[in-house]
């Protein structure tokens, strides 16, 4: 079979420029698949004929991919950049040291003697999976051993009370807000019954994440007291897969088809067809991927009916 889907390509001009593109980034960017095509072959013998084969072709050549050395520089930026710049500005009321060497130890100190950092989320979430991936990005500038961690059911267990009383931050730690509604839920449901959240009222919380859509970013803002960091500019709706001003399908034909599709198929694959409440995403951590994105592109069927692209790992 894919036999065919290679002799559709190579029979088309359009199509083959756009393959030739995405093994680019497969072996530059992606890694990972080897460099070796079979697995793109394979999640497009997904799609019936010439034109769905193009426009899954469209999705996959716009993906969002963030490989390990830009999920651990997107960490690295959020502490370095991000969080010392919100220290400063809203924490130390501006009250810069003398010289740079100053800063960073006033930065460092803080980090070590008063924060606190929680995976976002139950553990089959991502956001507990981060606290590695975090801990591996920031260890050139600050000891795991100097930071002070704690897991997320732990702060949230009623008969677990935590000396929070000399802490004046807890970073809550995700790789992706889509819609936010989960996050206010949490917030609003559990951490803000739990005895460590009423006893501690002196706490900020900051939400940090590498990346995700404006909307949701606003949506928690709105609704939680806690602030959001991300490492990325948040997204807004031309990242969407089928919004008007979409940036993956830019032609409205092309868009609406391409949407059909995908819907389509989406249906069969899981409750939510175009990415979990609707999110349209089309973005892969090399880690695993958001329900947030596409079904088509990280759902993977036990009867082997559909194969993904960059599956996703419960």
């Amino acid at each position: 079979m894919n036999d065919v889907v290679k002799n559709i390509i190579l029979s088309d001009e359009r199509m083959r420029e756009i393959f030739d593109r995405i093994m680019e980034k497969e072996r530059f960017y992606w890694k990972k698949f080897g460099g070796n095509p079979a697995d793109v072959f394979k999640w497009l013998n997904n799609f019936l004929d010439e034109n769905e084969i193009y426009l899954a072709l469209v999705l996959a050549d716009n993906i969002l991919y963030y490989n390990m050395d830009e999920v651990r520089y997107l960490w690295r930026l959020i502490l370095t950049n991000r969080v010392k710049r919100y220290l400063f500005d809203d924490i130390f009321g501006k009250d810069y040291p003398g010289t740079l060497e100053d800063i960073d130890n006033k930065f460092i100190n803080f980090i070590r003697n008063e924060c606190i950092f929680i995976g976002f989320g139950e553990i089959y979430k991502s956001g507990p999976h981060m606290i590695y991936v975090f801990k591996q990005a920031v260890s050139e500038i600050i000891k795991k051993e100097d930071m002070c961690f704690i897991e997320y059911s732990n702060f949230l267990s009623s008969s677990n009370e935590i000396d929070l009383r000399d802490k004046r931050i807890i970073f809550l730690l995700d790789d992706f807000i889509g819609t936010g509604n989960q996050s206010v839920k949490e917030w609003n449901k559990r951490i803000i019954i739990s005895k460590n959240y009423k006893r501690n009222r002196h706490i900020r919380f900051l939400y940090t994440a590498l990346t995700g859509f404006l909307a949701g970013v606003d949506n928690i803002e709105k609704h939680t007291n806690m602030e959001v960091i991300l490492g990325e500019q948040s997204m807004d709706d031309s990242f969407r897969c089928f919004s008007d001003g979409s940036l993956i399908y830019k032609d409205a034909t092309e868009r609406e088809k391409a949407k059909e599709i995908m819907e389509k198929a989406g249906k069969v694959l899981y409750k939510y067809p175009l990415g979990y409440e609707n999110d349209q995403a089309a973005i892969a951590f090399h880690y695993n991927t958001p329900n947030n994105s596409l079904p088509v592109i990280w759902k993977r069927m036990d009867d082997g009916s559909w194969y993904p692209l960059f599956e996703r790992f419960e």
